[in-house]
């Protein structure tokens, strides 16, 4: 097991000085795509590209965890308050961490940092979305102190 005290958890920002965005965006398509939701780099650098130009509109970001340069886990945060049924909420939209690194806590950091990024925005309640099928995901969480508070269905139809 890797000392996580080497982990740093931060917001990504393109054009860091400090690290390379072809490297950072790579890394962040695969950790999407271990996620389950295939993508590649260039795709992700068009999606990252449309995030970062309403970041300053709304409040979000994407949260990292790096070992030195390298990304090894990412959670996306969101505090938009756009719920007719509740106000002072923020969302963890998503939470990866690479399949060679888990069970390092790693995952625990970026929960823990997204925590505290939503009460910097005045959030209360932190909600996340996990598929009925993640069943170590929901341990994870539970263990974490989150409770499941509804189950839902999602429904698509192709435009």
């Amino acid at each position: 097991m890797t000392d996580t005290t080497t982990i740093t958890i931060e917001p990504w920002l393109p054009g860091d000085p400090r690290y390379d965005d072809d490297a950072d965006i790579a890394a962040i398509a695969r950790l999407i795509t271990e996620l389950g939701y295939p993508t590649d780099a260039a795709t992700q650098r068009t999606r990252l590209a449309r995030r970062m130009a309403i970041r300053e509109a709304v409040s979000l970001d994407l949260l990292v965890a790096r070992d030195g340069g390298e990304i090894v886990g990412l959670a996306s945060v969101a505090a938009l308050d756009l719920d007719l049924d509740e106000s002072d909420v923020a969302e963890l939209r998503a939470l990866v961490v690479s399949h060679e690194r888990r069970g390092e806590r790693i995952g625990e950091k970026l929960v823990h940092a997204a925590e505290a990024w939503a009460r910097d925005r005045g959030a209360r309640t932190l909600v996340l979305r996990t598929n009925v099928t993640r069943t170590d995901a929901h341990r994870f969480y539970e263990r974490l102190g989150y409770t499941q508070t509804k189950t839902s269905r999602t429904y698509r139809i192709a435009l």
